[in-house]
């Protein structure tokens, strides 16, 4: 094992640096964090170390919108916006969508929407969301969570597979208990409320699913999970 390419990582709630060592060398010293396949994994799991990353690149290219506007249109800076902006913050959206700090992204999204269509700082931009069918990144993170536990169904177990008696919650995924709330925060407790927030009648066609869903979330941008958590969805 080459100590160079190695990190170790100890998952708790407090810090605490344990080296490991053999014989008279010091093999690895623990970190607070490591990338993985593009996610930076912190010790707490609360992803703030990730979203930072994300939220840095993001403010370089919301920068460089500035001369991108100059020189281009609207739609061709649309364009680079799904390639660069979009495309990062659908990557591993999963895992890390639950996060404290994902409104910080929202903030650069808004601000690089608001730089191209020139909108004022008082403005909303709820509307050039919708018109220029662009997901928020809470909105992109229902529609990757939903799209998850479906292609995943296997993975996850529905109520009435528990028992036999006929319930509105019969086709829900079944929630993990936890002796601590805290412990609540975690990425599959969120992804599975999420999916179990989308009406009944619609898991019953999951082959439209992802069709309904993104059109559904593109005609309602959300700011927040609670915004998301109170709607009345129909996908119908």
């Amino acid at each position: 094992m080459n100590s160079q390419k190695h990190k170790l990582v100890r998952f708790v709630y407090g810090k605490e640096h344990i080296p490991i060592s053999y014989g008279y060398k010091i093999a690895m010293v623990s970190s607070n964090s490591l990338k993985f396949l593009g996610v930076s994994v912190d010790y707490r799991l609360d992803w703030g170390d990730h979203v930072d990353q994300l939220a840095n690149d993001m403010a370089r290219y919301v920068y460089a919108r500035r001369t991108l506007s100059e020189l281009v249109n609207v739609s061709t800076a649309f364009t680079a916006y799904n390639a660069y902006i979009d495309s990062r913050l659908r990557c591993g959206i999963v895992i890390w969508g639950n996060s404290s700090d994902i409104l910080r992204l929202l903030l650069l999204q808004k601000r690089y929407i608001c730089g191209i269509l020139k909108l004022s700082k008082t403005q909303s931009c709820r509307a050039h969301f919708v018109g220029r069918s662009v997901l928020t990144v809470v909105s992109l993170y229902v529609y990757e969570a939903v799209m998850f536990i479906l292609n995943n169904r296997d993975l996850f177990v529905e109520t009435k597979r528990e028992h036999e008696h006929n319930t509105r919650a019969e086709n829900d995924m079944r929630l993990p208990r936890f002796k601590h709330t805290y412990l609540q925060n975690n990425s599959v407790y969120a992804l599975l409320k999420i999916y179990n927030h989308i009406p009944q009648e619609a898991r019953g066609w999951p082959q439209h699913m992802r069709r309904r869903l993104n059109t559904y979330l593109r005609k309602t941008p959300y700011y927040t999970l609670q915004e998301y958590f109170e709607d009345n969805i129909c996908l119908s």
